[in-house]
């Protein structure tokens, strides 16, 4: 059977996205809530030495706004600047990590 065009009706899908948090993961801690206890470890120690984001920066080898940014937890950093942050800041990285609650529960 031939249905004109003007009968025709036209569907509209709508995809419906819903955020879905996996029971294992509830209170447990997330990728950015790793960020900013990093970010505060690491500012944290450089208040402690007594030093600018600019010094800090200067030591790390990295920019001084690159810093403020890791600080701020708005940085995923590489292993690599991990590194040249805790030696500019004069710390292992395991005590960074251990002492300066990055991985403290």
């Amino acid at each position: 059977m031939y249905t004109s065009p003007s009968r025709l009706s036209l569907i509209v899908c709508r995809l419906i996205v819903s955020t879905f948090v996996p029971i294992a993961l509830i209170g447990k801690r997330t990728k950015q809530d790793i960020k900013n206890r990093f970010g505060a470890a690491v500012k944290r120690r450089r208040y402690e030495i007594g030093i600018s984001q600019e010094a800090l920066a200067e030591r790390a080898g990295l920019h001084r706004t690159y810093v403020a940014d890791i600080e701020r937890g708005a940085r995923n950093l590489a292993l690599e600047n991990i590194e040249k942050l805790a030696v500019a800041l004069e710390i292992s990285i395991s005590d960074l990590f251990a002492n300066y609650g990055v991985d403290s529960d």
